[in-house]
């Protein structure tokens, strides 16, 4: 066998499977992005959950502390510092949860634009 056949012959299993992945791609694209949007669907929905539960939690705990330690006449620094890491803690989670509320917003309503931002996170 010549280098040109050879070569010729190494093109063409090439092209074929340039083809036959163009094919698997333009097949499969759709079912990917429908997982893709579901599962971040799913992921917002369980994160919103978590933190606010989280968050709530730490609010109460906190809440509940504060208020026994307000009948106590003496105010340290402890435990202030404890309110306050609490309260931030408390507000850090709420927030966390309304991130995940807001990509669970564009997901439903713009799933084309979160398509696009995901790509483009993708990419660079």
């Amino acid at each position: 066998m010549s280098i040109e056949t050879e070569t010729e012959n190494a093109l063409k299993a090439i092209l074929e499977t340039a083809v036959q992945t163009k094919d698997f791609v333009l097949e499969q694209a759709p079912d990917v992005i429908h997982q893709l949007l579901m599962y971040t669907v799913a992921q917002s929905i369980l994160t919103m959950v978590l933190f606010l539960l989280v968050s709530f939690i730490s609010y109460k705990a906190v809440f509940k502390w504060s208020c026994q330690e307000l009948a106590c006449d003496e105010w340290k620094a402890g435990k202030l510092s404890c309110f306050v890491v609490g309260g931030v803690c408390s507000a850090f989670f709420f927030m966390k949860s309304v991130l995940s509320i807001l990509i669970l917003t564009k997901v439903l309503i713009a799933p084309k634009l979160f398509i696009l931002e995901y790509a483009a996170k993708l990419v660079g």
